[in-house]
């Protein structure tokens, strides 16, 4: 019994020691307002990612950094607010500061007065819920041998910073799961009836703390499901967007040629592979030059095809009936649509 005793005491502490430590670095990765050098609070690496996730990583360019990402989902929602063209940086797994906290775009330039998050612990007492609020053990930070508890902060999915047609920025916070019932589930583990309605209790005042948490300073709050993300654009982008770090020996004269002659079969029968073979001599270009440039095109808008079918290299482009960023625009809006 003293051998198990110890076990147990051993693992207890273990689990309170990874705790503490998730708790550090989370506080250490919170951007006080503006910052160019974000710093993810969860990484998507095989250290940091939770166990049940599927991490994998986006390189954004304009950015000059991966964006990190935890699941399926937040990977095409990712990859949807990076086709825009309004977005000039983006946050992800972002800290929710549990304390006071300056509003993310605070020190941008030529912003002002903007106001403070007033933190999720004020949050979940104004709700009534701060019994739910995660906490976790620490050792006392003044070096004391107690330990107290602390609020554990929560992390965010996806922040969008966007410019609106005034040029003036503001964000949106996008929480992001595979369906709708995500947002009244956990990890999908299996139990009791009784269980599952605590789950769904817990589940339900965490994302009402996280919608009030950005009310507070006026940004909306997005539901953003995978299942409401339309398969062949999510499947289009993502095709798009690996050729879009890709070089190509084509200059910018040759490139608008090619560019020129793909909008003109838009909407004809002549495939993109067709066209591409017809101009490889001229351009001394090879076919996988071709498809950089196509993909590139499309990603910047400087091809509008259709989106929403399938689209093939050696099959004709379809004509856009249906603009992506018009189909999904409430998602970006400045103000959440009542």
């Amino acid at each position: 019994m003293s051998s198990m005793s110890e076990l147990a005491s051993q693992q207890a502490r273990t689990s309170c020691d990874r705790s503490e430590r998730l708790f550090y670095r989370l506080l250490s990765r919170q951007p006080r307002g503006w910052t160019t050098e974000y710093e993810p609070g969860i990484r998507a690496n095989p250290k940091e990612a939770p166990r049940r996730s599927r991490p994998s990583l986006v390189y954004a360019a304009f950015l000059g950094r991966d964006i990190h990402l935890l699941s399926v989902p937040e990977r095409k929602a990712a990859l949807l607010a990076l086709y825009n063209p309004w977005l000039f940086s983006i946050q992800e797994q972002l800290v929710l500061s549990t304390d006071p906290w300056p509003h993310p775009l605070y020190g941008y330039p030529g912003v002002s007065g903007l106001p403070w998050f007033r933190g999720t612990v004020d949050v979940a007492v104004r709700l009534g819920c701060f019994s739910s609020h995660p906490r976790v053990t620490i050792r006392d930070p003044s070096g004391g041998s107690e330990m107290r508890r602390a609020p554990m902060p929560y992390v965010g999915d996806l922040l969008l910073f966007l410019k609106g047609s005034d040029n003036s920025p503001y964000c949106v916070n996008w929480t992001v799961k595979k369906d709708a019932n995500g947002f009244r589930r956990g990890l999908g583990l299996k139990q009791t009836l009784a269980g599952q309605a605590r789950e769904e209790a817990r589940s339900q005042r965490r994302h009402e703390i996280e919608n009030v948490y950005y009310q507070d300073v006026g940004i909306p709050t997005i539901r953003v499901t995978e299942a409401d993300i339309d398969t062949d654009v999510a499947a289009n982008l993502q095709v798009s967007y690996t050729y879009l770090n890709r070089t190509t020996k084509l200059d910018a004269g040759s490139q608008e040629i090619l560019i020129q002659r793909y909008g003109e079969i838009i909407g004809s029968k002549i495939s993109v592979l067709e066209c591409a073979r017809s101009l490889c001599t001229v351009l001394d270009c090879t076919l996988e030059d071709c498809k950089v440039v196509l993909h590139q095109a499309i990603w910047k808008r400087k091809l509008r095809v259709d989106l929403f079918r399938p689209v093939l290299f050696d099959r004709p482009l379809k004509i856009e009936t249906c603009d992506v960023l018009g189909r999904y625009a409430h998602w970006f809006a400045r103000w959440a649509s009542s």
